[in-house]
C-alpha cells in the first residue's frame, strides 16, 4: 500500500508538470521560432578557373576589350529566405584581392522570378567591389550574381537593413527557412516523443498498481472468508 500511496503522489506531480511545459512550448516557443523575420540568404560557388594553364600554356584572351591570361568565374545565389519583403536593399559583393591589376570583366544577373522582377540599380561600386539596391525582394526571390575576374580571390556579401539577419549557406546546408525547421521539427518530435513515453509510463504504472490491489484484496478474502450474517451452513447427513 506504501509503495501504491508513493507512485500516486508522483503522479500528481508529473502530470501536472509535463501538461505545464508542454503547454509552454506550444503557447511560447513554436510562434517564437516559425514568426516572420527579415532574413537574408546566400551561397557561394567559386571561384572556378576557365583557363587551364597547364593544358594551353601562356594565352592571352580578350573579355570585354580587356586583355587576361587568367579567367575565374564566381557564382553568388543570393534569395529572401525570410517571411517579410525587403525593400530598396543595398548588397555589396567585395572582392578581397591585393594586387593592383585586379578587374572585374562582367557581372551577370539571373533572377527569379524572371520577369517583373524589380529595378537592381548598381550604386557605390569601385575597382574591388560591386554594390547593388534591389528594390524590392519578396520571400522566396533569388538572383543569382555571375563574376568574371582575372584573380581567384576571396569574396564576401554584405548587407544591411532594419532587422535584417544575413546568413551564409553552405552547399550541402537546407536553404534559410528550410533549415530552421528542419531544426524545429527534430525538437517537436522528440519532445513529443519523451511525453508520450513518460505519460504510457504513468498510465503502466497506474494499470499495474489497481490490478495488484485488487490481487491483495482478492487474497486477503480468500484467507479471511466473511461467514454469512444470517444462518449457518449445514451438511445433510447421509
Amino acid at each position: 500500500m506504501a509503495e501504491g500511496k508513493t507512485k500516486w503522489a508522483r503522479d500528481l506531480l508529473v502530470i501536472p508538470l509535463v501538461v505545464a511545459l508542454a503547454g509552454a512550448v506550444f503557447t511560447y516557443v513554436i510562434p517564437k521560432l516559425s514568426e516572420k523575420r527579415s532574413e537574408l540568404s546566400y551561397s557561394l560557388d567559386g571561384p572556378t578557373s576557365y583557363v587551364n594553364q597547364q593544358a594551353v600554356g601562356n594565352i592571352t584572351i580578350q573579355v570585354n576589350g580587356a586583355s587576361t591570361s587568367r579567367l575565374f568565374a564566381y557564382k553568388v545565389r543570393l534569395w529572401n529566405s525570410g517571411g517579410l519583403p525587403l525593400r530598396d536593399l543595398p548588397v555589396r559583393f567585395t572582392f578581397e584581392a591585393q594586387n593592383e591589376s585586379f578587374l572585374i570583366f562582367n557581372v551577370n544577373h539571373e533572377t527569379t522570378p524572371r520577369y517583373e522582377f524589380g529595378k537592381i540599380d548598381e550604386q557605390g561600386s569601385d575597382v574591388r567591389s560591386k554594390r547593388y539596391v534591389y528594390q524590392l525582394l519578396n520571400p522566396k526571390d533569388c538572383d543569382i550574381v555571375t563574376f568574371l575576374t582575372n584573380d581567384d580571390t576571396a569574396l564576401n556579401v554584405n548587407s544591411k537593413a532594419e532587422g535584417l539577419s544575413v546568413t551564409k549557406v553552405e552547399a550541402n546546408e537546407p536553404k534559410g527557412l528550410l533549415n530552421r525547421l528542419g531544426g524545429i521539427g527534430v525538437a517537436i518530435g522528440g519532445f513529443l516523443v519523451s511525453l508520450s513515453s513518460l505519460f504510457l509510463k504513468l498510465v503502466s504504472d497506474r494499470t499495474r498498481t489497481r490490478k495488484l490491489t485488487g490481487t491483495e484484496k482478492e487474497g486477503q478474502l480468500r484467507r479471511n472468508p466473511i461467514a454469512p450474517k444470517f444462518g449457518c451452513a449445514t451438511e445433510r447427513a447421509p
